[in-house]
């Protein structure tokens, strides 16, 4: 056993002693144990113990027990300090003995296979303290066995890489493009929470490029995206190479790198080619729209919430437009951005300079301009939306409009005070409706 200085919290440590003075072996084990060596902030701890699930509960009686389908993986979750604390018995196979080592050995990566407590100090029978200090992620034993357990194993050791910049070994590698197939096994609301992981991951271009059969094997609506020339003189990537760079130019947020990572996924189904100056070039005329609809497919798949869904398509759809450069331009899209919202613009921004930085003779954008012009029009409260205007459905029913025409002509005057072809105030408003909608 190694020497390590983990300090644990208080809470944690009551519980660790519940189960110690009632005669029962408890280890910190996994994430908690690696991050503390890693000196990164630890959030979760997880206990091992070799007490039964039911000598836990008789334990622990006297405080909250979450189940969480505990009895069929021999897991009890307590709520205690506002916090869950997920505590399981020893895993061992029949014919094994019980105990921490063998516990560990059906853990994924050695980085993880570590336990800890302070009577017994750091517990690492497959070196995984010396794979944290080379940086590398292999798995605990056979690559191929831990894989075919569980195959979200595999997406897991790309979020580790991503996590940690680590290197992983050339075996788990190989093992992990053998064996991708068995992803299709994995529930999808799994490996969402994977690719939330992976997708902020600083190297992540690197990451896409690296492991693209695997994220192809998850999405293979990319896979027409692999090696398609793109044809134009503003492209010196395929279409997927491109995405890759461009996602890795955006900001680290979930929500904007999927965007990029579908903005351009429709290209190779819209692909027309013309001839100009001589030279045939590639066109992708409806590529944003068409992509925004095999997005929505594949977040559908994937559980994702109909607010990511509403966000993700609207940055798709509109990541290939001009950019704004007036403060009127700025506040049509604005005004088109899901509940106006400055987060939502401010993604599409750094979305489209991140496609313009993997273009040929394109500039990148002054994004703190844009941002500015943004922040006023929100801070203002200038007109956005049909509720801004000065005037209301009440209005219109007294001129005598009904039903359907009310809406429409809210939308008409919301149209002229955006595009500053009318000032919002009721009685230019009602003017305009007198003048334009009633004649």
């Amino acid at each position: 056993m190694q020497k390590l200085s983990m300090i644990i919290p208080n809470h944690i440590q009551k519980i660790m002693d519940e189960l110690s003075l009632n005669g029962y072996e408890v280890y910190i084990v996994g994430g908690a144990v690696r991050d503390s060596i890693m000196k990164v902030p630890v959030h979760d701890y997880d206990l091992s113990t070799n007490a039964t699930i039911q000598e836990m509960q008789e334990v622990f009686k006297d405080y909250v027990i979450i189940n969480n389908n505990g009895l069929k993986h021999s897991t009890i979750t307590l709520r205690y300090n506002h916090e869950n604390i997920e505590i399981s018995s020893f895993k061992v196979d029949d014919g094994e003995e019980e105990s921490i080592n063998t516990d560990l050995s059906h853990r994924d990566f050695t980085i993880n296979a570590l336990a800890y407590n302070s009577q017994v100090g750091l517990v690492d029978p497959f070196l995984g303290l010396s794979d944290i200090e080379k940086g590398i992620i292999r798995t605990v034993g056979k690559a191929s066995d831990r894989f075919t357990e569980d195959p979200l194993r595999i997406l897991r050791a790309i979020r580790f890489l991503g996590k940690y910049n680590f290197k992983i070994t050339a075996e788990t590698k190989e093992e992990m493009f053998n064996l991708m197939s068995l992803l299709d096994n994995i529930s999808k609301e799994r490996i969402k929470t994977e690719l939330e992981g992976i997708m902020v991951s600083d190297n992540i271009r690197e990451i896409l490029i690296e492991y693209k059969s695997i994220f192809g094997q998850i999405i293979p609506e990319l896979i027409l995206t692999f090696d398609f020339n793109q044809n134009h003189r503003c492209h010196v990537h395929d279409v997927y190479t491109h995405i890759a760079y461009v996602v890795g130019y955006t900001k680290p947020d979930f929500r904007l790198r999927m965007a990029a990572l579908f903005h351009d996924i429709a290209k190779p189904q819209t692909y027309t080619e013309i001839l100009k100056d001589g030279v045939i070039q590639g066109r992708f005329l409806t590529h944003p729209d068409v992509g925004s609809l095999i997005a929505q497919s594949i977040m559908k798949r994937y559980r994702f919430s109909n607010d990511e869904i509403t966000e993700i398509k609207y940055l798709i759809e509109k990541h290939d437009g001009l950019l704004p450069s007036t403060k009127k331009a700025v506040r049509k899209v604005l005004a088109q951005a899901p509940n106006q919202s400055y987060d939502v613009f401010e993604k599409l921004i750094d979305l489209k300079n991140a496609d313009r930085s993997d273009h040929l003779y394109l500039d990148s954008v002054k994004v703190d301009e844009l941002l500015q012009i943004a922040k006023a029009i929100i801070e203002e409260n200038e007109c956005l939306k049909v509720t801004d205007l000065n005037i209301n459905g009440h209005d219109l029913m007294k001129l005598g409009l009904s039903g359907k025409s009310i809406k429409e002509t809210l939308n008409h005057l919301l149209y002229k005070v955006i595009n500053e072809e009318l000032d919002n105030e009721k009685n230019a408003l009602l003017e305009e409706v007198k003048n334009s909608v009633m004649n």
